[in-house]
Parts: structure tokens; sequence; C-alpha cells
């Protein structure tokens, strides 16, 4: 029985015929951009006998295998004398000549196969070849280079860049028949199934057979991250292709990654990678600066990535960020490359969110060419709308051009013209007159707007324009500095220039000018459905997925989709909810029910030697507290400082230590990094305080969302905006921090939530359907007498 691959024309002649050093002065998600709209521009300038994005299709079939291979022609030109010419179009900012010689082979190459395909579905004797070179810098300056063939010539080309391809390819497709093969008897890894394992298991078998989307509440301690990936890896012997897991964090990718590891110890070897950023990976002295000129890792990379996937493939089944590194370093390549180019061997790729759904930043080679085969898995679902929104919003910022004016004055006098377009899009935030815009535009310190202002866009442009040249052309004056402005730049005019879903506006500094631009995206939910195009199926699960309403809208869950919401595994006796809705948090009362905070925790810290944490709402209502706070020889006390490192944060937790004599308090903000991510088991964490209901902060920006939000209720519902701003991302805060107390069935704690609004709606009822062992506290008293109660029963 043949087995069917399809591939693009690019996926084997970029393999195979590519060559030379990465550069991204020449070749970058920018110069790509630009690419694709100066093919749309020339294309529409030619006239009636050229046709344009021409799909061409043709299938080769070697051994047990048929390769399906499908391309799109830039153009195809028919003459009055029926000569036919395949139209290559290639776009640069460098030297046109160089950049012909450079990449002739990979560019008339990519034309050869089109040219094949052509002649065979025509049955022409003979065509011919045009590479059209147009420069990025000045549209009107181009090149052509016309070359003629018969027909046998480009097939045994053609047949030939196959046959090697296949050749490249084989080792991969050995493995992919050996692990369909495996998995046919590969059986869940673990002896026992935990509570809860198997219903999560059988909704997204579900999903995957029915080709539909999963939305999963599985709280703490179920095994999200084994029950999710064992149905699509089983799924994987019958249609998947690939299995991609996002997450937006370091720490998860090492637990998937281990996760695999303990599958491949059970009869199967799953081959899975890790993906980091660029900034995390870069090993050159001069970060950012991709190029041969500047870094040893970029020289030659495409003649070595092919021997050295085949050199390391089967030694390593499993790669993390560590792996890639010390790789890199032994065959000094570039690691950010060559992990995307090892990814198109692996059977699981684990992820950022920013790799789907990022402007810039996706993995184009997978997800830029429509529907695959693929399956998805989204760890910690409630963080992915709000960060959807941030990969889709942008700033300017007068302050980042000033230094950067600063910085170049020393180097002007060589780039004059750079200087001078600096200058200008500062000249534009200064100019600005406040008193000549309406008042009633304004709202604290943020003035509305309508859209990008046309001046803006035009000085934003001119710099991105010239600085594409000195990116070219300045060589070692090409900073880190601006190589951050210019990207930020080039990021913000990729976003709407005027559009509903976004909030523009300035921030007015204190000395009264408009020195900050925002462009604010507001709905995540239109970037939803075409990531999720791309997928055969998908599961987006998270241990706090409430409000469920809430989070499937945002999700943009679909009309057929399967859902579960598992209560936690743990023995409900483990965990005592207390609730205080006799204390007052709203932002007027704070001073006068500062001491009965204080009192509160007092008591429920009192009846057990322990670890704790106290969440606030905010850094100045903790401030105002802890400034307070008695001191005393029964505890210590610890304050979460704003903008903590990675080792001041380790520094702190550290404190909380297991079978401590000392009480440990922690005061923390709600929201902040200890309240969710982190694994305080046994002891090191007995009991939380939850102070207010995590309400968003009042600003301009969120009650842009609940306006907007507002807006877009349909008629015949209650309007969501203030829930959908305010009220429900405060109920995930809260219920995320409180998720720290309970890590494993062992474990044994207690929750005290205090605000008045517990009591009322819908507050009460998330509380209600979350915990079963709850009760009311009104006193310190009978804060006190719970906590002994509770205590003295473990």
């Amino acid at each position: 029985m043949q087995k069917i691959i399809s591939l693009s024309v690019h996926d084997i002649v970029d393999n195979i015929l590519r060559s030379g050093s990465i550069d991204s002065r020449v070749f970058s998600s920018g110069t790509m951009q630009e690419g694709t709209r100066l093919h749309s521009v020339y294309q529409d300038e030619q006239s009636s006998v050229y046709q344009k994005e021409v799909s061409l299709s043709s299938t080769f079939t070697i051994g047990e295998y048929t390769f399906i291979v499908e391309g799109r022609a830039d153009g195809i030109i028919t003459d009055k004398n029926g000569k036919v010419t395949i139209d290559e179009i290639k776009t640069t900012v460098a030297d046109l000549e160089e950049f012909y010689t450079e990449n002739k082979d990979w560019h008339l190459g990519q034309a050869q196969f089109y040219a094949y395909i052509y002649a065979l579905q025509n049955n022409l004797s003979e065509i011919s070849i045009r590479l059209t070179y147009i420069s990025q810098n000045n549209y009107a300056i181009r090149k052509f280079y016309d070359f003629d063939y018969n027909f046998e010539d480009l097939q045994r080309f053609v047949l030939k860049l196959v046959q090697t391809y296949y050749d490249h390819i084989l080792i991969f497709l050995n493995h992919e028949e050996k692990l369909k093969k495996d998995l046919s008897s590969f059986d869940f890894p673990y002896s026992t199934y935990r509570k809860g394992q198997k219903e999560l298991i059988q909704t997204i078998y579900d999903a995957a057979d029915n080709e539909e989307f999963a939305y999963i509440e599985a709280p703490t301690g179920i095994g999200k991250t084994a029950a999710t990936l064992y149905p699509y890896i089983k799924k994987m012997q019958d249609k998947g292709e690939k299995i991609f897991y996002l997450t937006s964090k370091n720490s998860i990718k090492k637990v998937v990654l281990e996760t695999i590891k303990f599958f491949n110890t059970k009869g199967v070897t799953i081959n899975a990678i890790t993906i980091n950023s660029k900034e995390s990976l870069c090993i050159n002295d001069k970060k950012r600066h991709c190029n041969p000129d500047e870094c040893p890792f970029a020289v030659d990379y495409y003649q070595k990535v092919n021997a050295i996937i085949h050199a390391i493939y089967q030694e390593y089944p499993c790669l993390g960020f560590q792996d890639i590194i010390s790789l890199s370093y032994r065959y000094q390549v570039c690691p950010f490359e060559f992990q995307l180019d090892l990814s198109t061997f692996y059977d699981v790729i684990i992820a950022d969110y920013n790799h789907l759904f990022h402007p810039t930043a996706h993995l184009i080679r997978f997800f830029d060419e429509g529907p695959k085969n693929y399956y998805l898995l989204i760890d910690e679902a409630h963080n992915l709308p709000s960060r959807i929104r941030d990969m889709h919003s942008g700033q300017i910022d007068f302050y980042s051009f000033f230094l950067l004016y600063k910085d170049f004055r020393a180097i002007s006098f060589n780039h004059k013209k750079m200087y001078r377009l600096i200058k200008k899009v500062m000249d534009y935030f200064l100019n600005l007159d406040i008193n000549e815009f309406p008042q009633e535009d304004f709202f604290g310190n943020v003035l509305k707007v309508d859209g990008i202002p046309d001046e803006l866009f035009l000085v934003l442009d001119k710099f991105l324009e010239e600085g594409k040249n000195f990116l070219q052309e300045g060589g070692k004056d090409v900073t880190d500095q601006f190589l951050d402005v210019y990207y930020k730049a080039k990021s913000f005019l990729s976003l709407p220039e005027s559009d509903e879903t976004y909030s523009y506006f300035f921030e007015i500094s204190e000395n009264g000018k408009l020195l900050k631009f925002n462009a604010n995206c507001l709905d995540s939910r239109p970037f939803m459905r075409p990531a999720k195009n791309i997928f055969l199926s998908g599961t987006f699960f998270s241990a706090t997925l409430t409000p469920q309403n809430f989070f499937l809208d945002l999700l943009k869950a679909e009309e057929k989709h399967e859902e579960l919401f598992l209560p936690s595994p743990f023995p409900v006796e483990n965990l005592k909810v207390l609730v205080n809705t006799n204390i007052s948090t709203y932002y007027k009362d704070r001073d006068f029910t500062k001491k009965k905070i204080i009192q509160a925790i007092l008591a429920f810290v009192g009846g057990k030697t322990g670890n704790y944490f106290v969440f606030f709402p905010s850094y100045k209502y903790m401030t105002a507290i802890v400034d307070i706070f008695p001191l005393s020889k029964n505890y210590n006390f610890y304050i979460q400082d704003a903008g903590m490192t990675t080792e001041k944060r380790e520094e702190f937790l550290a404190h909380f230590e297991k079978n401590p004599t000392k009480t440990n308090i922690g005061f923390v903000v709600l929201g902040g990094v200890f309240s969710e991510g982190i694994d305080l088991i046994d002891d090191r964490l007995i009991g939380a305080i939850i102070i207010g209901v995590g309400l968003s902060m009042v600003n301009y920006e969120n009650d842009a969302l609940k306006n907007y939000y507002d807006l877009n209720s349909s008629d015949d519902e209650e309007k969501q905006g203030y829930l959908y701003s305010y009220v429900y991302p405060g109920i995930n805060k809260f219920l995320q921090a409180a998720g720290r107390v309970i890590r494993s069935e062992f474990d044994k704690g207690m929750l005290l939530y205090i605000d008045m609004r517990y009591n009322t709606f819908p507050y009460r009822n998330i509380l209600t359907e979350k915990y079963q062992n709850i009760s009311y506290v009104y006193t310190e008293d009978e804060i006190t007498q719970e906590v002994d109660d509770f205590w003295r029963n473990k």
C-alpha cells in the first residue's frame, strides 16, 4: 500500500538547494512581509498575458512513498507566439547582483520545479524561466535573468532533486513508521489512573475522533500533562502528524519534555523538542546581530545543518533548551535556527503561545500553509486571551527615540538621514498641542483618538524605510538600542490603523506632553478561529477555566465542541475554606478596616505553626497593612517586591521550608508571580488568605475593555462589559492563588477569603461551586475556632 506524503515545492527546494549564511539584514520577517507586498504590486502592473499566483501540483513515487508536491508560480507569461515563461519574483534590501549570485541555485531550482510541472501538465517540449529581482530600497531598480530549458533537462533535474530529498528524509520516515507500529500496543504508561484522568482522556479522544476542540478544567493533581498528551500521541498512529503543546512557562516545557521521556521508557520512541525565543537562545556576544560578519554561528549555516541533523537525530529523541545550546556550541551553528530546522522532523513540539498566535513570531514553516494533520494542546488556557491581546498591541514611546537620538550623535555625520528621521519622530510628539484636542476625548491622563494618526504613521514609515538601509549598511553602528526601537516600530505599524477591536490613545506625561501612543487590542476572539483552522483537533485546558461561560466565549468555543469541568481529585476533608464577609476592602473603606484585616490574619495563622501566604489586590494596599503589622517573636514575615528577579523569587520561596519551627508569613500580590506556577508541596504552604475579590485596576485600558464588551453584548442579554473587564479576571486570579495550598493528595490546608462581596453574585456562587467544606465566619473568635477545629483533627 502506497504511503502518501504532501509537500510544497519550498519543502524540497529550501532543504536541498539553500546554501550560505544566516543574515537577518537580508532575510527577516520584515523583508518577507515587504516582499509579499511588492510581489503583488509588480504582478498587478503586468499585462493580460501574465497569469499571477498559478497553483501547480504533481506526484512523484519512490518505492512505497508517493509525494504530492504543490506550489504556486509567481507568474506565467504566454506571449503571442505561444512561448511560455515561468516568472519567479524575488525582492531584497541587498544589492541585486550580489543577491542573485549568492542565491542563484536556490532561486533557479524553485523556478525549474514549477517549469517542470507546468511543462508536464501542458505537454511542452520547451519552456523558459525568468528570475525577476526587485529592490526593496527602490522599487524602480530591477534585474532580470532569463533561461531556456527543454523538458528532458528539467525532468532530470527535478527527479534528481526529489530523490535527494527522499534520501534526506528517509531516516525520519523510518522513525515515523516504527512509531506508528509501536503505538498500536502503547498503553497508558502508569499503573493506575488518577481520579478524573479517564474522563479527561476520553474527552480528548472524543474531540480527536470528531475533529473538534475540547475545553477542560482539570484541577491540580489530576495529572493533566500525561492525560492530555496520551490520547493525541495514540491518534498519531492513524492521522496525526505532529502535536503542538503550547504554554506560557518554561517550567511547564520542562515538565512536558520529562513526561515524554518517561513515555519513551515504555516501548515507544516519541521525538520531542522545545522551542525557545531567539533572545534566550542566542550565544553570540552581540545579541540579535544575526549575520556572518558579526556572528560565527551564522556562517555557512545552510551548508552544515542537514548533515548535523542526521548526525544527532537518533541520539537525541528529546531535546530541551540546554541540549540545543550544547549542540550549537559543538557544531558552531545558530541555536535558534537549529531548533526550528530540527523541529520539522520531531513529533511533539513544545513551544510558547506566541509561536502560534504572534503576528511575526509564529512558526511560519508550520502555520502559514493552511490546514494540517496537527493536534493542538494549550496549557494554562486561562492566560491565553490576555496574552493574545498583548501580542497584538503596541506602543510608541518618545523617550525610546530620545535615547536613540542621543546615542546617534556620535555617529550622526556618517548617517545623517537616519539621524534626521529619528529626530522627526521625536518632533512629532513634541509638536503636539494638547489644547487642540476636544475636551470630551480626555480621560484622566489619557487622550482617546480614533486610530493611529496619519502623521505618526508617516514619520514611523519613513524611519523604518531608512532603517532597512541602515541595517544593511550601518555595520558596527547598528546597536542593540537601535534594533529594539526599530523592531518595536515595525511591529507597531503592522497593527490596524483604525479598528473597532482596538483602543487608540495618547498617555499624558506629568508636564502635560503627549509622549506615548498606544494601540491596544481589545478582543482575542478574532485570532482564535484562524489558528484553530490549522489543526485537526485541539484541547484548551487549565486548572481554573472559571467562570466557564467567560472562557468558552473568549476562547471562541465552537457550537459543537467537547467540554469537561472536573472537581479536585483530593480528599474534600483536606481543605477547609473560611469566608469572612464582615470586612469591606472597598477602596474608600480600607483605612477603616486595616486593623480588622490584621486581626483576621493573626487569628488565621495563630492556630498552627506553619507557612502562610497573604494575597493583596495591590502593592499599595499590601504596604499599608505591612507598615502597621505587629512584630512578634512568634512569626517571621516576608514581603514581595515589585520586579523581583528569578534569583530573588527563589530566595523568597526558600523561607517557606518543610517542618518549620516558627510561622512564616508571605505578603504577596494577587495575580503576581506567586499566584500561579509554584508548587509548595507538603507543609511548605498550609494556608492562604485572599484579601479582596481580585477586581482589576480601574483605569482607562480596562474601561475601554468594558465599553467594548458592552457594545458587543447581544440585545437580548445583560451588558457584559463590567463582568468581562473587571469581575471575571479577578475571580480567576483569586482561584489561581487559592490553588497554591493543596498541591498533592497528602497536603492539608486552609483558605480564608476576606471581603463583604463574597456574599454577593457572582462570588458566592463561584465559591459554592468550587468548595464543599466551606464555612462563613464573621469574627476573629470564629476564625480561631474553625482553625483550631480543623488542625485538631489532622
